[in-house]
């Protein structure tokens, strides 16, 4: 038992396998095989037991692991030309279509009808194994993805905590921009479980990131063409105008809700350019703290990425570059 526990186990990877898919090529080559031997194999076996065996004996072989393999179409398909096969060569009169007795019509329709529903089952059973295989397989994927995630996610936690524990000087100053840090980043993480995980668009990214800042007399958002931010960047850059926005508040042009701050975007030399202009009456020298680094780091090292990040004078500037068909 164990033994054909084991067979069967080998048989139904083998017929899984990527190659070997329902209505394939390599299916129907397969199935034109299978009938072939069943062909063979019928007087081969008339000769070894020594007198004529049932007409249909081997097709019913060849319909099943026909349809196993390649599905309910292709077991049809082997069904109808296994009847013909056997009508014209196994069936008297032999090499001929006629139909001389009630018994040769019998036995054709029960063959047919026999046949007909076991490709269909097990055809069907075939494309179940497949549908069932593929969803073990996505949940297998979905795991290891949330996983890499949940890791990549504890590592900017740790990073921001670490960061900030040599930055604040109090409890309650460390709890209250660690707190606003990480409102940034869960919403980030909102965006992209709602989006599948899949890409998200750059205005109801801006939308998300900005909303603790909005409405403000002195900003000024001037939307560009659709645009995509890829996955991996969302929370970076999420992150990065949510710094932005705060620096301004605090420092900043928006500190008086004068401004002008401008955010706006567009599409350039296959690239999506969100740019981040800031003019204040004394913008403060910043130094390569946490936020600086959030900022110059929103879109990792990615090729094709660029970010600038520059204070001068009273200007402030950060511009976001990423290739416009990034996956």
């Amino acid at each position: 038992m164990e033994t054909l526990r084991r067979w069967l186990r080998v048989f139904v990877d083998w017929s899984a396998s990527p190659w070997l898919r329902p209505d394939s090529a390599a299916a129907w080559a397969v199935a034109a095989a299978l009938v072939l031997a069943g062909f063979i194999a019928k007087p081969l076996l008339d000769a070894a037991v020594g007198e004529p065996l049932p007409p249909f004996i081997t097709f019913y072989a060849s319909v099943t692991i026909a349809a196993l393999l390649g599905g309910p179409r292709i077991g049809l398909a082997v069904t109808a030309v296994t009847v013909l096969l056997t009508w014209y060569f196994f069936m008297p009169p032999f090499n001929s279509f006629a139909l001389t007795s009630s018994r040769t019509v019998f036995s054709l329709v029960i063959y047919l009808v026999l046949s007909s529903f076991l490709a269909w089952i097990v055809g069907k059973s075939r494309l179940v194994q497949d549908s069932l295989i593929e969803s073990e397989l996505r949940r297998d994927r979905a795991a290891r993805e949330s996983v890499h995630r949940i890791k990549n996610l504890i590592a900017v936690i740790q990073a921001i905590a670490t960061k900030l524990s040599r930055e604040v000087h109090t409890v309650p100053e460390y709890r209250n921009v660690l707190s606003a840090r990480l409102v940034a980043l869960g919403s980030a993480q909102d965006m992209l479980v709602q989006s599948g995980w899949s890409d998200v668009d750059l205005a109801e990214l801006i939308k998300s990131a900005l909303a603790p800042f909005l409405p403000n007399p002195g900003f000024d958002l001037r939307p560009g063409p659709d645009a995509k931010v890829p996955a991996r960047h969302v929370g970076g850059l999420s992150m990065a105008l949510y710094e932005l926005c705060t620096n301004s508040m605090k420092y900043g042009a928006l500190a008086e809700g004068l401004g002008p701050v401008v955010l706006s975007w567009r599409k350039e030399n296959g690239g999506v350019m969100l740019e981040w202009i800031e003019t204040a009456p004394s913008a403060p020298t910043r130094d390569e703290g946490l936020g600086t680094q959030l900022i110059r780091y929103a879109l990792g090292n990615d090729s094709g990425c660029v970010v600038h990040y520059a204070v001068n004078g009273t200007a402030i500037t950060a511009l976001f570059r990423w290739p416009a068909d990034a996956k």
